[in-house]
């Protein structure tokens, strides 16, 4: 068994517990865009690498975008996601997910 294999093991023994979204919520002006980033650990606080994090607009779908569709989190357990704001004032509700893990955050589009 390689060095490789033993490590995707062992990955997929580990359970994450926790998706970490800092900040409910984002205010972005008309055609603004911020990055997110989310944190993904296992039960022992350790940081979940090479996980996918998938992120979809559950409402306010013409308010903003969102890219990557799903995101592999890094060495750190962290995926990098950037929103942006459409010219439509009005809120939005991200939802990013692992597995059974779900973190909303609410989005504010204001008039420049």
């Amino acid at each position: 068994m390689s060095l490789n294999s033993t490590i995707t093991i062992l990955h997929l023994l580990v359970k994450q517990k926790k998706l970490d979204v800092k900040s409910k919520s984002l205010k972005l002006s008309q055609g603004e865009d911020r990055e997110k980033t989310i944190t993904l650990t296992c039960k022992k606080g350790l940081p979940s690498v090479n996980q996918i994090i998938k992120v979809k607009i559950v409402s306010g779908k013409k308010h903003v975008t969102i890219s990557p569709a799903e995101a592999y989190t890094d060495e750190n357990g962290k995926a990098t996601f950037t929103i942006t704001a459409t010219e439509k004032k009005g809120n939005a509700v991200i939802r990013f997910k692992h597995k059974n893990l779900i973190n909303n955050i609410t989005v504010k589009v204001k008039k420049q």
